[in-house]
C-alpha cells in the first residue's frame, strides 16, 4: 500500500479526515500518475498523531554491526514525530482514488477549491484551516496565495501542469 502526505501546517491532514477535502493537485514533475483509479491510499500520519501505542514494533531492521535484527519501536523511531518515516500498513485512515485527471491549475473551478479544503467564514471571506494565508473575498484569491506560500511566490502565475487526484475517506 502506497501512503499520501498532506500538509498539516495548513491543516489539510485534519480536513481530510473530517471529510472535508476530498481533492488534491500534484505537480507533474513531483508525482507523475503516482496514485491510479481505484487504489486505497494510506493518509500518512506521524506513529504519535496516528495513534500507535508507544513501545508497539514498528519495524524490524538489520543491524550489520551485530549480524543479527532488531525491532524499531513506537517513541524511539524516526516516524514517532515524522510521518515521512512512517509505514504506510500501519496507518489507521486511508482513502480510495474515485477519479484522476490533468489539467492547468489555473484551470481549478470555485467548486473544485472547496474540493481542495478553502473554508468560507461566518463573514463570507474564504480561507484555509488556521488562517495562515488570511481571508479572501474569493475562494480562486485564497487559492492563488495558498499555493504562492506553499510552493513558492509565482506558482500560481505559472500555471504548471497537475494531477488531480479526488477521493473518499474509506477508514
Amino acid at each position: 500500500m502506497k501512503k499520501i502526505m498532506f500538509n498539516d501546517r495548513y491543516g489539510l491532514t485534519k480536513a481530510v479526515l473530517e471529510g472535508r477535502k476530498t481533492q488534491t493537485r500534484r505537480f507533474l514533475t513531483t508525482a507523475p500518475d503516482r496514485y491510479k483509479l481505484g487504489e486505497i491510499v494510506a493518509v500518512a500520519q506521524s506513529y504519535g498523531k496516528a495513534g500507535i501505542p508507544y513501545g508497539q514494533i514498528v519495524e524490524y531492521v538489520a543491524d550489520p554491526i551485530l549480524n543479527r535484527y532488531g525491532a524499531r519501536i513506537a517513541g524511539t523511531s524516526a516516524g514517532w514525530n515524522n510521518k515521512m518515516f512512517t509505514r504506510a500498513d500501519l496507518m489507521p485512515h486511508q482513502i480510495k482514488i474515485t477519479n484522476v485527471r490533468k489539467e492547468l491549475l489555473g484551470d481549478i473551478t470555485t467548486e473544485d477549491i472547496i474540493k481542495e479544503g478553502i473554508l468560507q467564514t461566518n463573514e463570507g471571506l474564504f480561507t484555509f484551516v488556521g488562517n495562515e494565508v488570511g481571508e479572501f473575498l474569493t475562494a480562486r484569491c485564497c487559492f492563488n496565495a495558498f499555493i504562492d506560500k506553499v510552493f513558492g511566490k509565482g506558482t500560481w502565475l505559472s500555471n504548471p501542469l497537475v494531477t488531480v487526484y479526488e477521493f473518499e475517506l474509506v477508514k
